[in-house]
């Protein structure tokens, strides 16, 4: 053998001795094929060789051109287990990455694989994890729960369940699938999943107890709590104590037929003005009403009604959320503070109606004494006297009629009856119908005719009303002074006078039933204009500065103007 031979043997033996050896490390398989092909190469060398150093040519020339075929199917082999190495790299990467814990057992329950996630759990280094057993890694107290488990995937049986995992100073809720991997109908061995659950069971268990609060409050309620599906509110959910406001289980009260049950027990005079009150509410999201409920025993109930939609993270609708509460025993006790109130309002007007009624009587009963005494005398001077009297009962007689139309006026329904009217000719006509004080001046400013559709009865009593105000108010004389103003769309009367003035405290409540500051009247001269005047769609206004007089101003609606020059 030449030194190019010894070379060659040497090379052969090298290649035979790593390519068994690490065919035998990676225990065949599709990665080992290269390696077996070059160690059948090698033996193949070897003879080789040897043919040479025997000096059997043939022999040596047959088995070259062998070695170097399968020399060149093997390198073929490794360039082709390069790339399937370079696979599972990145395989054994993506793994590594996910947020799992996933190994491979074998049959002697030794595992052969795990990822990043699952060495670092239990405290270990993939580099040093070489083939531990199952019990080693999970502990005897969890290997005896996952025991029957693994025993079973070795039988070729799949696997899903939840165990508990004490680590270091936690429990861990562990969900695993053991998954039997199968070759020619026999297990090889294992593939395991699972997936740390802990915070999962946590919110379930703070969800559980959630809901148990939840089902105490509604339980304990005594408003009946329930749930509709938009748009057409149709009610999916009442609670329990559906059955003590309306004597309906909560299942009667579910669904179409339930939501037909509802507006059939509701009021007639509720049910219409309910729902038109209601009739945006998937716009608003938010809808409050009360109406008469007929319970199941045939009484009717109140019930206010309060509910809200619930919207989708886009707005859209979704749910309606509600509650009903039985507002009957408030409803009874506001009827009968209403009752109290308007006898204790009767009691009141007719103690100041009984004074301020005393008091002219008992000035008529003295001046009928006397005048009766006076017509009887012979004497001139005496009858004239007596005349009078006679006028100064009828004042009284004026003031006491106007005591009992400013009673009527605000007690009793107002009619509107509105007609084209002249404006000038309507103050006029009102102010002909005042007894003004010589010491008082009456200024009228209204230029040409106008004229607007107006209830004149009413406006005549509202200017009365103010200009008599007015006059009151300026014990020591003054000037009242009624003028005429417009707008595009309404009309105003203005009376101003140079009187006392209104204190700023006592603005507030000028225009309230029996609100007063005079020693003479009831407080209803005011009031009445305000009803008289809103019945109509306007508005009454007063500015006033304390010794330098006031001015009200009524704003009405134009309806239709024309103005005449």
């Amino acid at each position: 053998m030449d030194l190019l031979g010894a070379i060659r043997f040497l090379l052969a033996v090298g290649v035979t001795v790593y390519a068994f050896l690490t065919y035998q490390k990676l225990k065949g398989g599709t990665v080992g094929k290269p390696y077996a092909v070059l160690t059948a190469c090698g033996l193949v060398g070897v003879c080789s060789a040897t043919a040479d150093f025997l000096g059997l040519d043939t022999a040596h020339d047959l088995l070259g051109i062998i070695f170097y075929v399968l020399l060149f199917v093997g390198f073929m082999f490794l360039y082709k287990s390069d790339k399937l190495m370079q696979s599972l790299d990145r395989l054994r990467i993506l793994m590594n990455s996910l947020p799992a814990f996933i190994s491979y057992i074998g049959p002697q329950q030794r595992y052969a694989f795990a990822n990043k996630l699952y060495t670092t759990f239990f405290g270990q280094k993939i580099s040093q994890f070489r083939e531990p057993h199952v019990r080693e890694i999970l502990g005897d107290q969890a290997y005896q729960k996952t025991r029957p488990h693994i025993e079973a995937a070795l039988r070729g049986e799949q696997q899903s369940y939840e165990y508990e995992l004490p680590h270091g100073s936690k429990i861990h809720h562990i969900k695993a699938a053991y998954v039997p991997d199968m070759e020619d109908g026999k297990v090889k061995g294992i593939f395991v999943f699972g997936i740390d659950i802990t915070e999962q069971k946590k919110l379930e268990q703070d969800l559980l107890s959630a809901n148990k609060r939840l089902e105490h409050i509604i339980k304990w309620n005594p408003a009946v709590l329930y749930i509709g599906k938009a748009p057409k509110d149709i009610p999916t959910y009442h609670s329990k104590t559906t059955v003590s406001i309306t004597g309906f289980e909560p299942e009667e009260l579910v669904g179409e037929k339930g939501d037909a049950l509802w507006e059939s027990r509701v009021h007639p005079d509720d049910l219409a003005p309910y729902l038109a009150a209601t009739a945006d509410f998937l716009k608003v999201g938010h809808r409050v009403g009360e109406y008469r409920f007929l319970h199941k025993n045939g009484t009717y109930r109140w019930i206010r009604d309060e509910a809200n939609v619930t919207r989708d993270s886009k707005g859209n609708v979704q749910d309606i959320v509600g509650y009903w509460t039985d507002v009957t025993d408030r409803k009874r006790m506001d009827e009968e503070l209403l009752k109290s109130n308007r006898l204790a309002a009767i009691g009141e007007t007719a103690a100041m109606v009984g004074h301020d009624l005393r008091n002219p009587l008992q000035a008529m009963t003295s001046s009928l004494y006397l005048t009766k005494k006076l017509i009887e005398s012979p004497k001139i001077e005496d009858r004239i006297q007596a005349v009078e009297l006679v006028t100064d009962l009828n004042r009284q007689i004026q003031y006491m009629n106007k005591i009992v139309s400013d009673l009527q006026n605000y007690a009793r329904p107002v009619s509107v009856e509105p007609v084209e009217t002249n404006l000038k000719e309507l103050i006029e006509d009102a102010l002909s119908k005042i007894a003004v004080p010589e010491n008082i001046q009456t200024n009228l400013t209204v230029k040409g005719a106008p004229t607007a559709t107006t209830d004149p009865v009413l406006m005549r009593r509202v200017i009365v009303n103010l200009v008599t105000n007015a006059i009151q108010a300026m014990p020591d004389g003054g000037r009242v002074t009624v003028s005429y103003d417009r707008t595009p769309d309404a009309f105003s009367v203005i009376v101003q006078d140079t009187g006392v003035g209104i204190a700023p405290e006592d603005i507030p409540n000028l225009f309230t039933p029996f609100f007063t500051k005079k020693a003479k009247g009831q407080g209803l001269g005011l009031a009445v204009c305000r009803r008289l005047v809103e019945a109509q769609r306007g508005t009454i206004t007063v500015e006033s500065k304390l010794g330098q007089g006031s001015t009200f101003r009524v704003t009405m609606p134009m309806l239709k103007a024309l103005e005449a020059c």
